[in-house]
């Protein structure tokens, strides 16, 4: 696969996922991308890549500028396998689509990737479900769609967000971002009952009344909340 990447073949989909690829074959693609002048969409889910794999294939994109999608998901990466992209993701403007669903990231990597991601403006879709980055990850998220007009999906799903968390990132969506269409917070500690009805200083009801803005002057977007969500 490296040599077909490396003799710039027309190939524009490459899946990988589920092939138990090491760090060691992640070290060889790294080698097919970096002539690669082709391929737009790289599956590696549910491997074996750790961040040492991070860094070959981050390495890889400083000089492959045409990859669109890259899936990820279902690695041991960690906040720092996640951090080796952070350094591309300001500069890289083709890459539309990122996959980082249940790579053991906490707040600490999520953050990190916020930051990167102030200066893209290319990115439009990225998902992060079943990390814990609970509310410091969630609110840097918030920070960074102040300002960015590009992320149309944020899947958060199974994140370990509770109410405070989302509350901020609902205020944003309300004032400042009206480009993202749809976000995923299923199964997150944001359920309210009557018997439960402030959980971090807020209110269940302020929960709800900001989820109604955010989605007032919005009608083509979606906010997903089935599971452990708002009632």
């Amino acid at each position: 696969m490296a040599d077909l990447l490396e003799n710039n073949s027309p190939l524009e989909f490459l899946d990988l996922s589920y092939n138990e690829l090491s760090d060691e074959d992640c070290k060889q693609i790294k080698r097919g991308l970096e002539s690669n002048q082709t391929l737009k969409t790289l599956n590696l889910r549910g491997n074996q890549i750790s961040e040492r794999g991070c860094e070959y294939l981050a390495s890889a994109l400083t000089t492959n500028m045409h990859l669109q999608t890259l899936d990820i998901s279902h690695n041991t990466i960690g906040d720092c396998g996640a951090s080796s992209f952070c350094h591309i993701l300001s500069d890289y403007d083709n890459l539309k689509e990122l996959h980082l669903e249940k790579c053991g990231i906490t707040d600490k990597g999520c953050v990190a990737i916020s930051d990167a991601l102030t200066s893209n403006h290319s990115l439009a879709a990225l998902y992060l479900s079943n990390n814990t980055i609970r509310d410091e990850g969630c609110e840097a998220l918030a920070d960074f769609l102040t300002t960015n007009n590009s992320l149309q999906t944020l899947y958060l799903n199974l994140c370990s967000i509770n109410r405070s968390g989302l509350h901020r990132l609902l205020v944003v969506l309300c004032h400042d971002n009206f480009s993202l269409r749809t976000l995923g917070v299923c199964y997150n500690n944001i359920e309210t009952n009557n018997d439960d009805l402030v959980q971090d200083g807020f209110e269940a009801v302020d929960i709800r009344n900001a989820l109604n803005r955010a989605l007032e002057y919005n009608t083509d977007r979606k906010i997903l909340t089935w599971g452990k969500a708002l009632c």
